[in-house]
C-alpha cells in the first residue's frame, strides 16, 4: 500500500513517509554504484559506459538504435553520443547508420566489448555481491520482486522499457 507522511497502512499502523523510502533508496543506489564503479576503474569505464555495454549485450542482434540506447541507460546521461563516441574509440562498440533511413544510428558490441564485459563479470558480481552481503536468499527474492513491481508502474508511467527483469525487450523497429 502506498504510504504519505499522514497516510497508514491497512492494519492502521503509521506508514513510512514515501519521501524518506526515496532517501533510502537514493543512497543505497549511490552506495552499490559506488562499489561496481570501483571494480571498473582499473579498466577506466564509468559505470554509464558499463551499463551500456551490459544493454547491448543483453538485446537481440547485440544491437540498438542510439535513442533507444540512451533510454535504457539506468542514469541521467546527458549526451549517450559521448558515451558511444568513447566506447567506439576504445573499439568496444561500432556504429552504424541505417541503410533505409540515414538518421537511424545503429549502435553494437565489438568482439572486444563483449571480450571486457566477460572479463569483468566476475568483478563486477563480486561488488555487487558485497554490497548485497546483509541480505539473504529470500531477501534478495523479496528485493528484487519490489524493485521489479516498481519499476514495472514507472515504466507504464513513463512509456520506458525495463532492465530488471526484462534488460532490454525487443528490437527497436526501423523507422521507414
Amino acid at each position: 500500500m502506498r504510504t504519505d507522511s499522514g497516510r497508514s497502512t491497512a492494519d492502521g499502523s503509521p506508514g513510512i513517509p514515501d519521501s524518506l523510502l526515496f532517501e533510502s533508496m537514493v543512497r543505497v543506489a549511490d552506495l552499490i554504484s559506488r562499489k561496481v564503479s570501483a571494480a571498473l576503474t582499473e579498466d577506466e569505464l564509468s559505470l554509464s559506459q558499463y551499463h551500456l555495454l551490459r544493454i547491448l549485450s543483453r538485446v537481440p542482434h547485440a544491437r540498438l538504435e542510439t535513442t533507444e540506447a540512451a533510454r535504457r541507460v539506468p542514469s541521467h546521461a546527458p549526451n549517450v553520443t559521448r558515451l558511444v563516441d568513447r566506447l567506439e574509440a576504445r573499439g568496444l562498440l561500432r556504429r552504424q547508420r541505417c541503410d533505409e533511413d540515414r538518421r537511424v544510428v545503429w549502435v553494437s558490441l565489438t568482439e572486444a566489448g563483449t571480450n571486457l564485459l566477460r572479463r569483468l563479470s566476475g568483478a563486477v558480481e563480486a561488488a555487487a555481491g558485497d554490497a548485497l552481503g546483509p541480505l539473504g536468499t529470500q531477501d534478495r527474492r523479496l528485493l528484487s520482486e519490489l524493485l521489479n513491481q516498481l519499476q514495472m508502474s514507472l515504466d507504464t508511467e513513463h512509456g520506458t522499457s525495463g532492465w530488471i527483469d526484462d534488460p532490454c525487450g525487443a528490437e527497436p523497429s526501423r523507422r521507414t
